[in-house]
């Protein structure tokens, strides 16, 4: 691994303390909530791209993981939802400038398009990713990325399909398996759950879904899947760092 080393710990410190210090913040929690909305309402994810491929999720989540990942230097990541591929080819080129010769990023998605196979095909990253079509909760599909997860030590998932509730529990209580301790379940679009009702139907009329909602979302599986798991806690420290983030409430470290 290529090791940087911090510059000025003071400064990393202060960081710290002034991110905790979002979160007593009432003016800031209501621009966080406003603007989670209105960016959510106006498909703000979809406005971009990685290495002209697009990645579909808000950049200042990315900073974060590509933070996380830097610190936790793992060996495989798992991402269950490819849509057009570029979270996964943003994840390969974290760990190949890691210097992480053997490193493995794993995708799965029950629909992988031929758009997305001809990226990976042409991309000079494409020995860095796998890719395994069927959906995630499927015991086979677990099966194979169980097998594939035996050739790694530190492993780092990813959760980012179908975002109802039972659909994320089942990804949770499968791929918590494979999580290595230390390491995290990162679990997308679990924001929504702390919108406002109303503002929640607005959402689920603005992207045509249907049993997805207030009480049926990724934080409602996260928190029932945490009653049960005690290995598994929320990382609280990620909440207010990023202003515009689908992950509330969403990293769950293992210990």
């Amino acid at each position: 691994m290529i090791k940087y080393k911090l510059i000025d710990k003071k400064f990393e410190l202060e960081k710290r303390n002034r991110i905790s210090q979002y979160s007593k913040n009432s003016k800031i929690k209501k621009i966080f909530h406003d603007y989670n909305y209105q960016m959510s309402l106006a498909k703000y994810s979809y406005n971009f791209s990685w290495m002209g491929v697009p990645i579909i999720q808000y950049p200042d989540d990315m900073i974060v993981v590509q933070e996380l990942i830097c610190n936790l230097n793992p060996d495989l990541i798992v991402e269950t939802g490819v849509a057009r591929g570029g979270s996964l080819i943003y994840y390969a080129s974290i760990l190949k400038l890691l210097g992480k010769k053997n490193s493995k990023v794993v995708g799965i998605d029950i629909d992988i398009r031929k758009h997305t196979k001809k990226v990976f095909n042409q991309h000079p990253l494409k020995n860095k990713i796998t890719l395994i079509s069927g959906s995630s909760i499927d015991p086979q599909t677990f099966k194979k990325v169980k097998f594939i997860s035996k050739n790694y030590r530190k492993k780092l998932v990813i959760l980012d399909s179908n975002h109802t509730h039972q659909h994320v529990l089942k990804e949770l209580n499968f791929y918590s398996k494979i999580v290595s301790k230390n390491s995290y379940i990162i679990v997308f679009d679990s924001t929504v759950n702390i919108l406002k009702k109303k503002n929640v139907m607005k959402l689920k009329k603005n992207y045509h879904l249907k049993q997805w909602g207030k009480d049926n979302n990724p934080m409602t599986a996260i928190f029932e899947f945490i009653k049960k798991n005690k290995s598994f806690k929320i990382d609280k420290s990620f909440n207010y760092k990023p202003l515009c983030s689908n992950t509330f409430n969403g990293f769950l470290i293992k210990k």
